[in-house]
C-alpha cells in the first residue's frame, strides 16, 4: 500500500519561518487501533499551539551532505530499523553531551550493551539499544538506584530493570535472547511494570546535526500540547539517541501503554498537536509521517 508524501517540506520551514498549513491541506489518519490495512479518513492538520521561531540560518549551516532538499523523494514507509526488542537506557549524562557513538562511551550502560550484543543476541531476533534522556517515573523513585545502577526500559513488554555493568551479558541472554531465556540466571531481575506512555524525540546532536536542529523545536512543543491536553501525569516527552534515518528528521517514536511503538519521520513544529491528539489520543496513524510500527501488526 503506497501513501501520499507530506505536502510540508522542512527544509522550506528550516530555512525560512514558521510554516502554517492552508486550510486546503488534508492528511490521512488510519483509524484505530493500529490495524493496518484500513479505511482511511482526512482531517486538517491544525496550526501549532505556540509559535516557535525557526532561524533563517539553519539550512545554510547545514553542511552539503547532511541537507533536507531530497525528502520528499525518500518514502517514509518501512523505514524503521527492524528488532524485535527495544531497549532505552536512562543516560546518565545529558544529551547534548552523548558522543557520535553514545555505545562507546565508558562510562554509559549502553557501552556495555554494544560490547555484547553480537554475542548474547539472536541475529534472527535483532534487539535495538538506546540511551533517553527522560524523566524517571514518579513509582520508580521510591526504589532508588545504586551508584553503578541505570534503570533501563524493555519493549514491548513495558518493564523496567534496574542494571549494572556486571549484569548486563546475563540480563542479555535471559531477557532478550529467545535462545537462552529459559536458562536460569544466577541474578534475579525483577520487573517494574511502566505505566507511562512516552514520546521520543531523536535528539542525538554529535551524531547528526538534522536531528539536533529538528529536536531543539519539537521537544517543546510536544511539552506544550501534552500540557494542554491534560496529559502530563500520563504521556512524558524525552530525547532519544540515534534511531536510524538522519534524513528523515524530525524523528519522532511513541510507545504507548501496551507496549507498541509507532515511528514517525520528518515531524515538524506544526505536526506535533496533530500527532498527540490522532495518535495518543485517538489512536489513529497519521500515514504521511509513517516510518513503522513495532510489533508490526500488519499481517
Amino acid at each position: 500500500m503506497r501513501f501520499t508524501l507530506p505536502l510540508l517540506n522542512v527544509n522550506t520551514v528550516l530555512s525560512k519561518t514558521r510554516l502554517k498549513p492552508k486550510l486546503t491541506e488534508t492528511y490521512t489518519f488510519l483509524r484505530k487501533p493500529y490495524h493496518f490495512p484500513t479505511t482511511s479518513s482526512h482531517k486538517s492538520l491544525s496550526s501549532p499551539l505556540i509559535q516557535t521561531q525557526f532561524c533563517d540560518e539553519c539550512a545554510t549551516t547545514l553542511p552539503t551532505d547532511k541537507q533536507l532538499s531530497d525528502r520528499a523523494l525518500k518514502p517514509l514507509n518501512s523505514t524503521t530499523a527492524p528488532h524485535w526488542k527495544h531497549v532505552l537506557i536512562h543516560s546518565k549524562v545529558k544529551a547534548k553531551d552523548w558522543g557520535s557513538k553514545v555505545e562507546l562511551m565508558p562510562s554509559e550502560l549502553i557501552s556495555e550493551f554494544g560490547r555484547l550484543i553480537r554475542n548474547s543476541t539472536d541475529p534472527f531476533h535483532p534487539v535495538l539499544v538506546s540511551n533517553v534522556e527522560l524523566e524517571i517515573p514518579e513509582p520508580l523513585q521510591e526504589h532508588p538506584l545504586n551508584e553503578d545502577e541505570s534503570w533501563v526500559l524493555v519493549y514491548p513488554e513495558n518493564e523496567y530493570y534496574k542494571l549494572n555493568k556486571d549484569q548486563v551479558e546475563e540480563f542479555m541472554l535471559e531477557k532478550l535472547n529467545p535462545n537462552t531465556s529459559a536458562t536460569p540466571s544466577k541474578t534475579q531481575f525483577k520487573p517494574y511494570t511502566n505505566s507511562q506512555e512516552l514520546i521520543l524525540i531523536c535528539g542525538h546532536a554529535k551524531r547528526d546535526i538534522r536531528c539536533e536542529i529538528a529536536s531543539s523545536y519539537l521537544q517543546p512543543e510536544f511539552n506544550h500540547s501534552v500540557s494542554h491536553h491534560s496529559l502530563s501525569s500520563r504521556v512524558k516527552v524525552g530525547l532519544i539517541s540515534h534511531i536510524g534515518g538522519h534524513v528523515y528528521a524530525g524523528n519522532v517514536i511513541y510507545f504507548d501503554q501496551r507496549g507498541l511503538a509507532l515511528w514517525y519521520g520528518r515531524v515538524e513544529p506544526l505536526h506535533v498537536d496533530s500527532i498527540v491528539r490522532e495518535s495518543v489520543i485517538a489512536e489513529n496513524v497519521i500515514t504521511e509521517l509513517y516510518r513503522g510500527r513495532v510489533p508490526d501488526q500488519s499481517e
